[in-house]
C-alpha cells in the first residue's frame, strides 16, 4: 500500500508529518492575485455573512498543475484559467 498528496508547507509526506510533529502552522494570508476578489473586501467579522469569506488565510499549494484528464476537462480549459475560477 502506498500514500501519496499534496501538502501545505512541504514537498513530500515526510516534510508533512515533521510538520504535524512540530506543530506548525502551514496556513498563510491569501497569497496576491490568488483570489479574484481582495480578501480584505469579502472578509468578514462572523461566519455567518453571506457571501463573504471568514478568514484571508489558508494553506495554499504551491506549484501545483492541475491534471485536467482526471477530471473530464480539455487541457485547455483548465490551462487558461487563474486558480480562482477553476472548479472546487
Amino acid at each position: 500500500m502506498g500514500f501519496s498528496g499534496i501538502f501545505p508547507g512541504g514537498r513530500t509526506l515526510a516534510d508533512f508529518w515533521r510538520n504535524i510533529e512540530r506543530g506548525v502552522d502551514a496556513s498563510q494570508p491569501v497569497p496576491s492575485g490568488r483570489w479574484v476578489l481582495d480578501p480584505h473586501t469579502i472578509s468578514s467579522s462572523g461566519p455567518i455573512a453571506p457571501d463573504h469569506v471568514y478568514t484571508d488565510r489558508g494553506c495554499f499549494i504551491e506549484e501545483f498543475q492541475l491534471d485536467p484528464t482526471g477530471f473530464n476537462l480539455a487541457a485547455g480549459w483548465a490551462t487558461s484559467r487563474p486558480p480562482p475560477s477553476c472548479p472546487p
